[in-house]
């Protein structure tokens, strides 16, 4: 209610999705998952969850209706710190299986009174904060040709899959929205997909980095006020030789999905959307039209390809779809594919691509 209106080409869009980035945890079930988040009105939450070496903390972060100090915070994090210097048992992992064999081991979970009140504590959390200290040190050589794309390649498998559950993916509670920090400084974000969208979250981020560089990092706590601060609540589980093996399996789910992906990042440092707006087209159409002219020129053959366009023009609007394989795609690809084809044939039909995919967004 306190947030400014977000607005894109000066329409204002819903804000629903903004009420469930927070308080808010997806529940496995069978056939559809469950999804709650704190109404307005209702009770307030005040704790964070913080994990690191698979192991998970509540501390208070709201009291007296104010946001604790940085420093209080800080405490709370070197305690855990302190606290967990071995990495435990993955429980998270289970999170990260198949939905109908996390809805299984959940009921099996929660059949303990202790393991329950663990879930609960992080199903009621206002957020997640996953601080990565065990992860691959990425091996710099600025003399490379090919050393920022390996960098920015390294931050990239960082945020898809935490390097597997040797590293950190047993870190991240994968029904909970939350930031990872890696031992590099680094941080990511982890959505929760399924009621909110990744554009919904942007403000959030832009409101962090605006916000960090602002913090007194000199602040200090007095003795006083040290011994006055609870013990962050290491959150605790009892597993039994099923669940241990669920998570084992889990775990190995997991690792299979990353190594299945090749991932690489390039970076182009050639031109940027201004020169693409010189060009009087749209970046957003201009980028849409070199993949599938990029995916034609490999494959010989339109690729399946769409785009999410935002529907939050209406109340409780998400997301829809852009086709972008369109008869106008398709002829420029053909074009740019024949050798007999000239320059002037090809940019115009790249620009008529361009030109249609903003129709057919707008509509």
């Amino acid at each position: 209610e306190t947030l400014p209106v977000e607005k894109f080409n000066g329409r204002p869009l819903c804000m629903t999705q903004k009420l469930r980035i927070f308080c808010s945890c997806r529940i496995p079930r069978h056939d559809m998952d469950d999804y709650k988040f704190q109404p307005l009105g209702g009770e307030i939450f005040k704790h964070f969850i913080i994990s690191h070496n698979n192991t998970f903390y509540a501390i208070d972060v709201i009291k007296d209706d104010k946001v604790v100090s940085y420093a209080e915070i800080r405490l709370q994090i070197e305690r855990i710190l302190q606290d967990s210097p071995q990495a435990e048992t993955p429980v998270a992992m289970l999170t990260m299986a198949y939905r109908d064999t996390w809805a299984d081991n959940y009921k099996l979970l929660i059949q303990n009174e202790e393991n329950y009140q663990s879930w609960h504590k992080i199903h009621r959390a206002i957020f997640c904060l996953s601080l990565d200290r065990q992860i691959p040190q990425f091996q710099a050589n600025p003399n490379h040709p090919d050393n920022e794309n390996q960098y920015f390649t390294h931050l990239a498998c960082h945020g898809i899959g935490a390097f597997g559950s040797q590293y950190c993916a047993g870190n991240r509670w994968a029904d909970k929205a939350g930031y990872f920090l890696g031992a590099d400084g680094n941080y990511g974000f982890l959505g929760e997909h399924s009621n909110v969208d990744g554009a919904s979250t942007n403000y959030l981020h832009i409101f962090v980095e605006n916000y960090m560089p602002t913090i007194n990092t000199d602040q200090k706590l007095s003795q006083q006020d040290i011994q006055a601060v609870s013990i962050p609540q290491r959150l605790r589980w009892n597993l039994t030789p099923e669940l241990h093996q669920q998570i084992q399996l889990a775990s190995q789910l997991n690792q299979d999905a990353i190594d299945s992906l090749d991932v690489y990042v390039e970076v182009f440092n050639d031109y940027g959307k201004e020169f693409v707006k010189s060009q009087k087209m749209s970046p957003d159409a201009y980028i849409q039209n070199v993949i599938q002219l990029a995916y034609y020129l490999i494959h010989g053959e339109v690729g399946s390809h769409y785009e999410s366009s935002n529907s939050r023009f209406f109340l409780h609007g998400r997301t829809d779809t852009i086709r972008v394989a369109t008869i106008q795609s398709k002829k420029m690809c053909e074009i740019w594919s024949n050798p007999d084809s000239t320059t002037q044939q090809k940019l115009k039909s790249f620009a008529d691509a361009v030109l249609y995919h903003n129709q057919i967004a707008k509509e």
